[in-house]
């Protein structure tokens, strides 16, 4: 198998799942492929691919069985095709990956994504990781078992070769300053002549390939097709960029308008909780004054039990309620009165009459002539 080699991850159709039937589409696989290239998803990956490790050590649900401990990543996918037999990857493997290709360690590949349900269907959206197992939920092609083929690597450009030798940086300096007024030469006088010089025809190479991605040890027609692909996938981006830059000011509005009732509401809970401490204090007063009033507590204890009060006012009235009497509150001159009471219309009554015949007032005016004379008795 050679290095850069494409792979089908799946086959579209239903395929069992522990959740119900997992349905991978053409429709699907496009919309998984658009968002592995979206600006948003390669920023989340940091511009990195999507990790291949050796079964699931990513899933929770996965990671208490043997073979799904392992969190390294023995290859990155660097490229996702919705073809027309299924969904194809193109994964960039590490030294230990490849070993582990070379000698069929793993024979299949195990995708992990994100699903919606669609009623009694799960549709897969996103690609998550990729594992390798003997022992596939979804059935599909093997890996190629062949050799991989170590002596297809990429040639280092003259320039970036140049640039490890151990001159000084001066020399490098000249060098290049050397290079570049010579190619601007060249450049100038193309039109009049078909040779290019081979180094600065390299140090171009080099830079193209890293700023598109593009492999120009593909044939002229594969190149295309690659920088066709970049510079769509530009126009993606900008257009997703818009929309990014739309949303993030619709957020902003948002977060204002959310910080503002926040803010308001906060203030109305700081203002209810300040008429519910006061509420508190005058309730704790009452009880405290009821309970002194009825010799439950001395006023000493006062500042006690309105604290009680405060903080549980059930707790505080079921405590107090178990309390003896400490204080004896009935009036001394209770039974006295009462006394007096008893006896004391028979006086009265006395007094009236005789006050009647020496006075020769009617009764209401003798009655209001001895209670004046004898208050006490009233």
């Amino acid at each position: 198998m050679e290095i850069d080699q494409w792979l089908k991850l799946v086959e579209y159709g239903d395929h069992p799942h522990s959740e119900g039937i997992q349905r991978v589409t053409k429709e699907a696989a496009i919309e998984m492929q658009r968002k592995f290239h979206s600006l948003r998803a390669r920023l989340a990956r940091k511009f990195g691919g999507i990790p291949i490790y050796i079964g699931h050590p990513d899933d929770e649900s996965f990671v208490r069985f043997p073979g799904h401990s392992d969190t390294r990543s023995y290859a990155w996918v660097q490229n996702i095709e919705a073809r027309e037999d299924g969904i194809w990857i193109l994964p960039k493997w590490s030294e230990d990956g490849q070993k582990l290709i070379e000698n069929s360690y793993f024979k299949f590949l195990s995708p992990r994504w994100e699903m919606k349900r669609e009623s009694d269907v799960l549709i897969p959206i996103r690609l998550i990781s990729v594992g390798l197992t003997n022992h596939p939920n979804i059935p599909g092609d093997a890996i190629a078992n062949q050799k991989m083929v170590t002596n297809n690597l990429k040639v280092i450009p003259v320039a970036i070769a140049t640039n490890c030798d151990r001159a000084s940086k001066e020399e490098k300096e000249k060098k290049k300053n050397r290079r570049i007024k010579k190619n601007r030469n060249t450049m100038e006088s193309a039109a009049d002549s078909s040779e290019w010089d081979p180094e600065f025809l390299r140090d171009i190479n080099y830079l193209l390939a890293q700023l598109f991605a593009v492999d120009f040890n593909h044939s002229i027609g594969e190149i295309e097709k690659q920088f066709v692909t970049t510079v769509e996938q530009a126009r993606l981006w900008r257009e997703e960029g818009k929309i990014l830059k739309n949303n993030n000011g619709e957020l902003a509005s948002e977060s204002e308008r959310f910080y503002k009732i926040a803010c308001e509401k906060e203030r109305q809970v700081k203002e209810l909780a300040e008429q519910l401490k006061d509420e508190k204090n005058r309730s704790g007063e009452h009880f405290v004054n009821f309970a002194i009033s009825r010799g439950f507590i001395l006023p000493n204890e006062s500042a006690e039990w309105k604290e009680k009060y405060i903080i549980d006012p059930n707790v505080a009235s079921n405590e107090l309620l178990k309390r003896n009497y400490v204080l004896n509150t009935t009036s001394k001159t209770e039974h006295l009165r009462e006394k007096m009471n008893t006896g004391g219309k028979t006086q009265i009554l006395a007094l009236v009459n005789e006050r009647m015949e020496h006075s020769g007032e009617n009764y209401t005016e003798a009655w209001n002539s001895v209670k004046k004379l004898h208050p006490i008795l009233f």
